[in-house]
């Protein structure tokens, strides 16, 4: 089965950038560029995994991860920033967050984690 990923970041250049990635790799990609454009996608799509960035203008990135496991609490979203700041880290996973990536991402490491995930959450299932 295709594994779809949805990319929210409101840098259209970073989401193009893993959207190549991950179409390279096999998967169905989206693209969101604000919170909003994501829960939207979330709706449409239902994406086995979601890559969000939490510096975004308007609706943040932590509001946007709360909307999204208020749609579905079996939501599976690692979050990424250019902060590498620990209390957002530990909020982001204490809200449900599967994993914390800072940027600039290594998309070996950013492959590896979320191949990872995608196997866990299948196990799961």
């Amino acid at each position: 089965m295709l594994k779809k990923i949805l990319v929210v970041d409101d840098e259209p250049d970073f989401c193009e950038a893993l959207r190549d990635l991950f179409k390279g790799k096999g998967y169905h990609v989206v693209v969101a560029l604000s919170g909003e454009e994501a829960l939207a996608a979330y709706r449409q799509h239902q994406p086995n995994l979601v890559i969000l960035d939490m510096m975004m203008p308007g609706m943040s990135g932590l509001v946007t991860l709360r909307e999204l496991k208020g749609l579905d609490p079996e939501a599976s979203v690692v979050v990424v920033t250019a902060l590498n700041e620990e209390g957002l880290a530990k909020q982001a996973l204490a809200e449900g967050a599967l994993d914390y990536i800072t940027k600039p991402i290594n998309s070996e490491y950013l492959e590896l984690v979320l191949s990872t995930k995608l196997a866990l959450i299948d196990a799961d299932k």
